[in-house]
């Protein structure tokens, strides 16, 4: 669990610094850090450290997530229309995503 939160933390970081990174490199670490936080509720919920009224009140901030995930890459392909917009949604839904496992986890 602890190095669950450990790439996640690193993965944060990286995110940080994309700021200048191009939208395929943002979408690219996006992917990843929604993937290995998923990985990590999932892990939580499979030890008992999160309920179903836990994944009840996360679901609809995975769904934002992916769903933003899912509209940087359609914006990619139509030349970035959009691309912002998906980005901040995605880092608003990821923010909360993180903060549940880092509560669940321990770490608060």
């Amino acid at each position: 669990m602890k190095r669950t939160l450990l790439i996640t933390l690193v993965l944060i970081a990286g995110c940080s610094l994309l700021t200048q990174a191009s939208p395929e490199q943002r979408w690219a670490s996006a992917a990843t850090l929604y993937t290995h936080t998923l990985e990590a509720l999932v892990d939580l919920k499979v030890a008992g450290v999160l309920d179903d009224d836990d994944k009840a009140r996360i679901e609809p901030y995975r769904a934002a997530a992916r769903a933003a995930i899912d509209k940087m890459e359609a914006s990619i392909a139509s030349d970035g229309d959009g691309f912002s917009e998906a980005w901040d949604a995605f880092s608003e839904a990821i923010d909360v995503m993180l903060r549940e496992q880092a509560k669940a986890g321990g770490a608060e």
